[in-house]
C-alpha cells in the first residue's frame, strides 16, 4: 500500500525560513536537485504558503475538506446527470487590486458537466469547436483531482483575504503538498489544464509562493507551458506585478520573448499594459527587448499609453523607449500619451530635440510628429500629435520647443500666406457691407430710383450677397468635411478596438471591460468643428445678414416707413457682428491672439455677471414701476413707460442722472429707500464683483498670453491645412520628412531675442555661477582641488584597507594563541582526571574486596 507521505526535502520550503544563494533553506534538510540559484532576498509575496514537515501531519480541516471533496467529485461516474444545475464556485469580482483581473483556473465542475454533455462551450454557452488543446478536458481522475484542488484553494484564498480585510480573522492558508504529491505519484499529470488551457503553474505564477512553482517544475511541468491564447506563466507573473516569480521563472529557463497566439505580445507587453512597474524592471534587467512588436506593430510603450498606464509608460520613456514609433495604422505612441497622460508626453517630447553645445547646433526631429503619408492619401485615420494637442487644449505641451518649431515650420510653409488671403477676403467682405450700411437712404422709395444715379447700389448689393453665399458654402463644406472625418475616425477606432477585443481572455475580465468602456466613450466625442466657438459666432453673423436681406426685400416691396425702420435696425446690429468676425482670422497672428482670447473670456464672465445682476435688476425695476410708474396718478419723468424705466435703472446702476428730484417729489421715503438699496447692491457690490472677475481673467490670460497665442495660431494652421489640396499636403509632408529629419539650426544659449530670452540667459548665468561657487566652497573646505581630493580619498581608502588587514592578522594570531591555551588546559584537565582514577584504583585494590571493585566501577561509570 502506497503512503501519501513524501520526502521532507520536497515539501519543506517555507516562507518564514531564510534564503541563501541557493534559494529556500529547509529546516534541517538540504535541497537536492537544485537547478538554478535564486537571488538571496526575502520575497514579499505571501498569498500562498507551503505546509512544513510538521504541518503535513496536522493538515488544516479546510484543506482536508477540499481534498476529500475533490476525491469524491472525480470518482463520480461521468454518465450520471446532476439533478439540478451546478452552481459555479464563488468568485469575488470586487477585490481591490490587480490580481483578480488575471487568469484563474476554470471551475472543474463546469468542465465535468461539459464533458458529460459532450459539447465544449465558452462561459456564455456558445459552442466552441473541439481542438487539440481542448482534448485536455478528457482527464483521468487523479489529474482532475489535482486541478480541482488547486482551483478550490484559489477560491478559498479570496475568502481568507476578505476575512482579513474585514478583521474577522488573520489565518493564512497552507497548501498541502502531501496530497498533491500523492496525486502525482498515483498517475496525475502536472500538465493538467482547464478548459482555457491554463495549468496549475499559471495559477502558481499569479500569486502563490515560489516554493510551489519550484515544486511543480521539479515534478516535470513545462516552464513555458501556454494556454489556448498563448499566455505562459511568465505572462501571468509579469501582468500581476510579481517580480520575484518573474525572476524565478526566467532563471528556470522561461522564454522572456515568448509571444501569445495571434496577439503576438511578449511578457514585457503584459507588464506594460497592466502597469506592473516592478515586473517591468525585472524583465528589462534580464534583457527584455523594448522594441518588440505585437500583431499591430505596437511596442510596449504604445500598449501602455493606449491603456492609460502612466507609470510603466514613464518608466519605458526613461529607459529610452522611442515615443515616435507608429503601428501599422500610423498611430503613434506620442498621440496616445498626449491624449491620456500629458505629463509623460512632455517628457517624451525631449526625445525629438537635442543640443550640441560644442558645435553650437540644435536638432529637431519633426518628422516623427507628422505621418509619413498625409491622411488624405493613407488608409489609416490616425490623428497627428498637433491635432490632439489643439483638440485637448494642452497649453503646456504646445509651448514645448518641438511643437514651437513645428508650428513655425508650417506657418512659414503655408500658414502665413493662407492667413493673409483669408484676412484680405474678410476685410473686403466687411467693407462691402459697411458701404451698404453707410449709404442706406432714409426713404425706401429713393433706394433704387432713379436707376441712373443708384445703379452702383445694385452692384454692391450683388457683390455682398455673392460673398455671403460663398462664405456660407465654405462654412457648410467645412462642417461636412469635419463630420465626415470624425465619423471615419470613429469607425476606424472602433474597428481597432474590436480587433483587440478578439484576444481578450475569458478569465481576464478587465481587458474586455476596458475596451468596451473605450468604445462607449468614443460616441461621446463631438465633431471637431464644434470645438471652435468662433464657428458658432459665424452662424449668428450669417443669420443676422439673412435677417437684414429679408427685411430689405420686405421694405422694397411694401415701401412703408415701419419696414424701413426695422431693416435699418437689423442692418445696424449686423454691421457690429460682421466687424467682430474679423477677430477669427486675426487670432492667428501672435501679437493679436492674446487679446482675442481675452475678449472671448470676457464674454463668459459677462454672462456670469448678468445672472447675478438680474437677480437685483428685475425685482427693483418692478418696485420702481409700482411706486413711480405710469400706473400712478402722476408718473415721474423717465419712469413713465417700461422702456424709460429699464433705461433709468441702468443709469442708476452707474450713478448717472436718474431724476432723483422727481422721485423725491412723488414719494420721498420710498425714493430714498429704494435708491439707497439698489445703489448698494448694484453699483457697489455687483459692479465691483464684475471688475474683480474681469481683472482675474485678464491676469490669468495675460500670464499665459504666449501659450494662448500659439494655441490660436495652431488652430488656424490646422484649419488651413485641412483646406489644402492633395498635392500641396503631399508636398508639405515630403518637406517635413526630408528637411526636418532632423532639422539642424544654429544654437546659442546666450542669444537674446525678447524678454524671455533675457530671462533664459540670466538663468543660465546664475546656474553656472552657482556651480562655480559650489566647487570653490568644496575646495576651500578640503584645501585641495578635485583631482587631488580624489587622490587623497583613494589613499585614505587604501590606508583603511591596510589597517583592517593588519587588525585581521592580529585577531587571527590572538585567536590562535587562545585556542592553544584552551588545548593546553584541556590536556592538563584530562591528565589530572587520569591520575585521580589511577590513585582510586590503587586504593581500592589494596582492600581486595569485591565490594570495593563494584564501587570503583560505579565511580568510573559516573565519571564517564
Amino acid at each position: 500500500m502506497k503512503s501519501n507521505k513524501i520526502d521532507p526535502s520536497v515539501v519543506g520550503f517555507r516562507e518564514d525560513v531564510p534564503l541563501t544563494e541557493y534559494g529556500f533553506v529547509n529546516e534541517g534538510a538540504s535541497i537536492p536537485g537544485r537547478q538554478t540559484p535564486i537571488a538571496g532576498q526575502r520575497f514579499k509575496n505571501k498569498a500562498r504558503k507551503i505546509a512544513s514537515v510538521k504541518a503535513i501531519t496536522q493538515a488544516k480541516i479546510s484543506s482536508t475538506i477540499w481534498r476529500d471533496k475533490a476525491t469524491r467529485l472525480v470518482m463520480r461516474r461521468s454518465k450520471s446527470k446532476r439533478s439540478k444545475q451546478q452552481k459555479p464556485f464563488n468568485v469575488i469580482d470586487t477585490i481591490n487590486g490587480r490580481k483578480n483581473m488575471q487568469a484563474t483556473l476554470s471551475d472543474i465542475e463546469d468542465d465535468e458537466e461539459m464533458e458529460q454533455e459532450g459539447v465544449i462551450t465558452y462561459e456564455d454557452g456558445t459552442p466552441k469547436p473541439q481542438t487539440s488543446s481542448a482534448k485536455a478536458l478528457n482527464l483521468d481522475s487523479h489529474s482532475k483531482a489535482l486541478l480541482h484542488y488547486f482551483a478550490k484553494t484559489h477560491s478559498e484564498a479570496f475568502v481568507h483575504y476578505f476575512t482579513k480585510v474585514a478583521g474577522s480573522g488573520n489565518e493564512d492558508e497552507v497548501i498541502d503538498l502531501e496530497f498533491v504529491h500523492s496525486l502525482i505519484t498515483n498517475g496525475a499529470s502536472v500538465h493538467t489544464t482547464d478548459r482555457h488551457g491554463q495549468s496549475v503553474l499559471h495559477e502558481a505564477a499569479r500569486d502563490w509562493d515560489l516554493g510551489i512553482a519550484e515544486f511543480l517544475l521539479d515534478n516535470g511541468i513545462d516552464v513555458n507551458i501556454a494556454d489556448k491564447y498563448g499566455r505562459t506563466p511568465l505572462h501571468v507573473a509579469a501582468a500581476v506585478d510579481y517580480p520575484e516569480m518573474v525572476q524565478f521563472l526566467i532563471l528556470r529557463d522561461a522564454s522572456i520573448g515568448s509571444i501569445t497566439y495571434g496577439e503576438e505580445q511578449t511578457p514585457l507587453h503584459y507588464a506594460a499594459k497592466n502597469d506592473a512597474t516592478q515586473s517591468l524592471k525585472m524583465l528589462l534587467k534580464y534583457g527584455a527587448n523594448m522594441k518588440d512588436r505585437d500583431y499591430k506593430e505596437r511596442t510596449p510603450l504604445q500598449i501602455a499609453a493606449e491603456l492609460d498606464r502612466s507609470e510603466t509608460a514613464r518608466m519605458l520613456v526613461e529607459q529610452g523607449s522611442h515615443a515616435g514609433v507608429r503601428d501599422i495604422n500610423g498611430l503613434s505612441a506620442l498621440v496616445l500619451m498626449i491624449t491620456k497622460m500629458p505629463s509623460v508626453a512632455k517628457e517624451a517630447l525631449n526625445q525629438f530635440h537635442s543640443l550640441d553645445r560644442a558645435n553650437r547646433k540644435e536638432y529637431y526631429f519633426l518628422n516623427f510628429l507628422e505621418p509619413l503619408v498625409p491622411r488624405c492619401l493613407s488608409s489609416g485615420d490616425a490623428k497627428t500629435p498637433l491635432e490632439v494637442v489643439v483638440e485637448h487644449k494642452q497649453f503646456d505641451l504646445i509651448m514645448h520647443p518641438v511643437f514651437q518649431r513645428l508650428i513655425k515650420v508650417k506657418w512659414e510653409y503655408f500658414g502665413r500666406s493662407g492667413t493673409w488671403i483669408q484676412m484680405i477676403m474678410n476685410v473686403g467682405f466687411v467693407l462691402v457691407w459697411t458701404v451698404l450700411a453707410i449709404t442706406l437712404p432714409g426713404n425706401a422709395a429713393d433706394h433704387y430710383l432713379p436707376i441712373s444715379k443708384n445703379w452702383w447700389r445694385l452692384g454692391i448689393e450683388g457683390v455682398a450677397v455673392v460673398l455671403t453665399l460663398v462664405e456660407i458654402c465654405v462654412e457648410l463644406k467645412e462642417f461636412a468635411r469635419s463630420k465626415k472625418e470624425h465619423q471615419k475616425w470613429l469607425d476606424w477606432r472602433e474597428q481597432q478596438l474590436d480587433s483587440d477585443l478578439e484576444y481578450c481572455h475569458p478569465r481576464w475580465p478587465g481587458e474586455g471591460k476596458y475596451i468596451n468602456q473605450e468604445k462607449s466613450s468614443l460616441h461621446s466625442q463631438n465633431v471637431s468643428y464644434f470645438h471652435d466657438n468662433w464657428n458658432y459666432f459665424d452662424w449668428v453673423t450669417y443669420a443676422m445678414i439673412g435677417a437684414s436681406i429679408f427685411t430689405h426685400i420686405v421694405k422694397v416691396s411694401a415701401g412703408s416707413v415701419t419696414t424701413a425702420k426695422i431693416n435699418r435696425r437689423f442692418l445696424a446690429a449686423t454691421i457690429i457682428f460682421i466687424w467682430l468676425r474679423l477677430m477669427k482670422t486675426a487670432r492667428a497672428f501672435t501679437s493679436l491672439g492674446p487679446f482675442v482670447v481675452m475678449l472671448s473670456h470676457f464674454v463668459g464672465d459677462t454672462l456670469k455677471f448678468a445672472f447675478l445682476y438680474l437677480l437685483f435688476y428685475i425685482p427693483f425695476s418692478v418696485a420702481f414701476w409700482m411706486i413711480f410708474g405710469a400706473e400712478q396718478t402722476t408718473a415721474v419723468d423717465g419712469y413713465g413707460t417700461i422702456e424709460e424705466l429699464l433705461f433709468s435703472m441702468l443709469r442708476l446702476t452707474v450713478v448717472d442722472d436718474y431724476n432723483f428730484d422727481g422721485l423725491s417729489q412723488a414719494d420721498p421715503f420710498m425714493a430714498r429707500l429704494l435708491c439707497a438699496l439698489y445703489l448698494i447692491f448694484s453699483a457697489i457690490i455687483c459692479l465691483n464683483l464684475f471688475i474683480a472677475l474681469m481683472s482675474d481673467t485678464f491676469q490669468r490670460v495675460y500670464d499665459n498670453a504666449k501659450a494662448n497665442a500659439v494655441m490660436e495660431q495652431a488652430t488656424m494652421i490646422l484649419n488651413l491645412e485641412s483646406k489644402l489640396s492633395v498635392g500641396k499636403r503631399k508636398a508639405c509632408s515630403d518637406f517635413i520628412q526630408q528637411r526636418c529629419n532632423p532639422e539642424e539650426l544654429y544654437y546659442d544659449d546666450d542669444a537674446v531675442d525678447d524678454s524671455e530670452g533675457e530671462l533664459k540667459k540670466v538663468t543660465f548665468q546664475v546656474k553656472e555661477q552657482l556651480d562655480d561657487v559650489h566647487e570653490i566652497l568644496n575646495e576651500v573646505h578640503t584645501g585641495q582641488s578635485l583631482k587631488s581630493r580624489f587622490e587623497s580619498e583613494l589613499d585614505a581608502l587604501r590606508h583603511t584597507v591596510s589597517e583592517l588587514h593588519n587588525e585581521q592578522l592580529t585577531t587571527v594570531d590572538r585567536v590562535d594563541r587562545e585556542v592553544s591555551e584552551i588545548k593546553l588546559l584541556l590536556r592538563q584537565l584530562v591528565s589530572g582526571q587520569a591520575a585521580a582514577k589511577s590513585r582510586r584504583r590503587r586504593s581500592t585494590a589494596s582492600n581486595g574486596s569485591t565490594e570495593g571493585l563494584s564501587t570503583i566501577n560505579e565511580t568510573e561509570a559516573t565519571d564517564e
